[in-house]
């Protein structure tokens, strides 16, 4: 796949609940942007700061599988680096 077919690709997101209490109400702190590459919301009920919304993880196969992951991150924004955790494919 090339670059610019994956700058085509529009990663899948969702809006998630707040994941210490399960509320689905957010107050936005930081467009996505302006404090990291999400949108960071603060949940109403408890407090916890959170990015929302997330990319789907099954939105994500089709860049695993046709791509490196450096350039996977890279085309979303995402750091590059030894420290980054393993991206979970499996959706709840």
């Amino acid at each position: 796949m090339s670059v610019s077919a994956l700058k085509a690709v529009e990663p899948a997101v969702t809006n998630v609940p707040c994941n210490l209490c399960g509320a689905d109400d957010a107050e936005i702190l930081f467009k996505a942007g302006v404090a990291q590459h999400n949108q960071i919301v603060a949940c109403r009920k408890c407090g916890l700061m959170y990015s929302n919304p997330r990319i789907r993880p099954a939105s994500l196969r089709p860049l695993r599988r046709r791509t490196s992951p450096s350039l996977a991150r890279s085309m979303l924004g995402w750091p590059s680096g030894a420290n980054m955790a393993p991206i979970s494919l499996s959706e709840k």
